[in-house]
């Protein structure tokens, strides 16, 4: 029912790792690894596949090293034969049995085309594959449930998130990132058209469980701008690949809500503009503000935000604290009588052997 589509360049190592925990924990889907690697590398990964001894389905596909991350994930998106697949990072855990209820969550809600549940990152104070736990935090996925394209993107353009680590109708993974291969799109472009495609054509559900751990690293982007956004837009290509995603996104919205293209493409560029204008006004309050003003704000946030998080975690008494609010931290997943102890218990002992 759903395969998973990991691209990979020269990380045998977190490969091999990622690959012992599914094993160990009996992950009955499949798995294609689009990998750019070098010979090595790649000779490396065939001996992991091996070692594991037919524990788990995988096909392991070469591509041209340097290959785009987009082109192999295009290219092994077209080999997927189930209904379902997710995007997987080679240093990314997701719980098979949330993997599980995502799938039954699709199969049953038709006007759905997204599923994921709680999603939390890690980083490890060596920086590698194995180490002590550093932080971790709890990333933002939600509930998209209108009933029109238009409002479902709107939303989802108020506050993004990376879609691509969800679990899709394998057609609208397979369509998104297959264009943006077409148009040659870079970040934040690739990943706003992935993202907005499925969200236009069905709703989101997140699923009140621990479903993804993420190793973060300093270089990983999301669906934002970088700090040299300003410099970015004013060239031609920048342009040339809105245009591209105000187009294809305009007719996406334009089939969904029976309205006209141009309708469509004046929404999608209504909205463009005022995420970008957000992360312009974000970032230049970084750059330029007052230090002392900025941070009291935003320490004034965190705290708040903090408070809620704890409430909601621990009391389930307080229902009206939106379910995003979650409070994450390393001695509550280690709990054992922490709802997310169980599924987090896996990921900790690959990530911190003895």
């Amino acid at each position: 029912m759903l395969t998973l589509v990991i691209p990979t360049r020269n990380r045998a190592h977190f490969l091999s790792r990622v690959l012992q925990y599914y094993s160990q924990n009996q992950l009955k889907y499949s798995i294609i690894i689009a990998d750019a690697s070098d010979s090595e590398d790649y000779t490396k990964t065939e001996q992991i596949i091996k070692r594991l001894n037919g524990s788990l389905n995988v096909t392991h596909l070469s591509f041209p090293p340097q290959a785009p991350v987009v082109v192999c994930l295009a290219n092994g998106l077209k080999q997927v034969r189930t209904p379902y697949s997710a995007f997987v990072a080679d240093d990314d855990f997701y719980v098979p049995s949330a993997l599980d209820q995502c799938v039954r969550f699709l199969e049953t809600h038709p006007d759905y085309r997204v599923v994921h549940g709680i999603y939390v990152t890690f980083g490890l104070a060596s920086g590698d594959v194995h180490g002590p736990v550093q932080w971790v935090c709890h990333y933002n996925y939600r509930d998209i449930e209108q009933d029109s394209g238009n409002f479902r993107f709107c939303d989802f353009m108020e506050d993004c998130f990376a879609s691509g680590n969800s679990v899709h109708r394998t057609e609208d993974l397979l369509e998104g990132y297959e264009q943006a291969v077409k148009f040659n799109l870079e970040d934040p472009f690739n990943e706003l058209l992935t993202s907005c495609l499925p969200i236009i054509r069905g709703k989101v559900k997140r699923i009140e469980k621990l479903y993804k751990i993420c190793q973060a690293h300093s270089q990983q982007t999301s669906c934002r701008l970088s700090m040299d956004a300003i410099d970015r837009i004013c060239t031609p290509r920048w342009a040339e690949h809105y245009s591209h995603l105000r187009d294809y996104l305009g007719e996406i919205l334009a089939r969904q809500d029976g309205i006209g293209v141009t309708e469509g493409r004046e929404i999608v560029k209504k909205e463009f503009w005022l995420y970008l204008a957000r992360h312009l006004d974000r970032d230049w309050q970084i750059a330029y503000s007052p230090q002392s003003l900025n941070g009291l704000r935003f320490r004034v946030q965190g705290t708040l935000q903090r408070i809620l998080g704890i409430l909601k975690t621990r009391y389930g008494i307080f229902s009206f604290i939106p379910s995003q609010a979650i409070e994450i931290t390393l001695p509550e997943l280690l709990n054992p009588s922490s709802p997310y102890h169980s599924d987090f218990a896996p990921v900790y002992r690959a990530i911190t052997p003895v």
